[in-house]
């Protein structure tokens, strides 16, 4: 987690949103959450919280609430993809490249993202669901 407001000594403050309260997520597990309309995962190992994008870059499929896999892996629901929940890095495939990790901080108990780190995403696949669906930018926040 990167605690700096700012990316260099003349670049302007970044944009913190708040994506869930850390003691809301338990240790061992990862969250789905929403921030400015993007889904975000957040998985919390004993040592840390760490946010990543919400969808596994194989097919787009949205990741759900669950355990981490052996503790320390996100695993995707629809192909078994496995990704390192600190740093994101691929563990195994089917998917090709890491899952990318959002930069973040936690201010009074609160995980926070870089808002400008949320990126559009093309439409994706829900365990929930089944089925396509669209993915919008909501401008809250």
């Amino acid at each position: 987690m990167s605690s700096s407001d700012r990316a260099g000594p003349d670049a302007a403050p970044r944009r913190f949103i708040a994506v869930v309260r850390c003691d809301d997520v338990a240790v061992g597990t990862m969250a789905v959450a929403a921030a400015d309309g993007h889904s975000v995962v957040v998985a919390r190992t004993a040592a840390t919280v760490e946010a990543f994008e919400g969808t596994c870059p194989h097919a787009a499929f949205r990741f759900v609430p669950s355990a981490l896999a052996d503790g320390t892996d996100i695993e995707c629901p629809m192909h078994g993809a496995r990704f390192d929940a600190v740093t994101g890095d691929l563990r195994c495939g089917p998917a090709k490249s890491p899952l990318r990790r959002l930069e973040s901080r936690v201010v009074d108990g609160e995980l926070q993202v870089v808002a400008d780190d949320l990126v559009a995403a093309p439409p994706s696949r829900s365990a929930a669901t089944g089925g396509w669906g669209a993915w919008a930018r909501t401008g809250s926040g």
